[in-house]
């Protein structure tokens, strides 16, 4: 009897290139006439590089696979791939920084230029753009939603610090924060500070869950968070935030 030979079903995430940025993105059946949100990806510093293929190795296949359920899956979501010399931000201590004292990278300016090319096709509903982002990404997180609150309805920084001199802006849009308290990387009071400081400014839309045993691999705990006594489930969450309802 022959060999049987199974034809291999197309990937989730197709590589595409923008501007030099290499990305994947995920699409989902959209119906004529209807829009779907749109979700941006931000990796950490270990998946950089020129594969265009690292950036999916964490968590973002938690909630994006074959058979699954979650909400992400009925959204467009953008993985884009940071160089592997690069980083998306020009932070220099992981913690809680000054955007006065921040130039924006080049690569940070591409990923933003890549969510506004997305905005022009008819499917995505430019009221329902989120960005995601863990660690290096969790810091670009916060970055973009600081340079570019009018792209954005809702964040989720995971294990990243923010712009404690944006919290005028930053109070003004959702957030979902994670951090692991007993994190060794990207110190706990990175995104404490940050949410004390938007909360302080009389920020009302933030949650920020800590996982108190937690170090700093929480990514996949956290974008499949399905919520406790005190915070709702990530998911969710997130797919109710629009930027017509603030």
């Amino acid at each position: 009897m022959g060999k049987r030979f199974f034809k291999k079903p197309p990937p989730l995430f197709e590589a595409e290139t923008f501007e030099g940025l290499l990305y994947r993105v995920y699409t989902p059946n959209v119906p004529d006439g209807e829009k779907v949100p749109l979700v941006l990806f931000l990796h950490g510093s270990g998946e950089r590089g020129d594969d265009n293929k690292s950036q999916l190795k964490n968590a973002i296949k938690k909630v994006v696979h074959r058979k699954g359920n979650s909400p992400f899956m009925q959204a467009v979501v953008l993985a884009p791939q940071c160089p592997r010399d690069c980083y998306w931000t020009n932070i220099e201590r992981p913690g809680a920084y000054l955007l006065s004292e921040t130039t924006e990278t080049e690569t940070l300016k591409r990923v933003a230029k890549l969510v506004q090319s997305y905005l022009k096709q008819d499917f995505i509903d430019e009221n329902r753009v989120y960005v995601v982002g863990l660690s290096m990404g969790g810091f670009a997180t916060w970055e973009l939603v600081a340079r570019y609150p009018e792209l954005f309805a809702a964040a989720v920084p995971i294990c990243g610090g923010g712009p404690i001199d944006r919290a005028e802006t930053l109070k003004e849009i959702p957030v979902y924060a994670f951090h692991g308290r007993q994190d060794p990387i990207v110190p706990y009071c990175a995104s404490a500070d940050t949410v004390g400081a938007i909360r302080a400014a009389g920020g009302k839309s933030v949650f920020f869950k800590t996982y108190e045993r937690g170090r700093h691999n929480i990514w996949d705990k956290a974008i499949t968070f399905s919520g406790d006594e005190r915070n709702p489930a990530l998911g969710e969450w997130l797919f109710t935030q629009r930027k017509n309802e603030k």
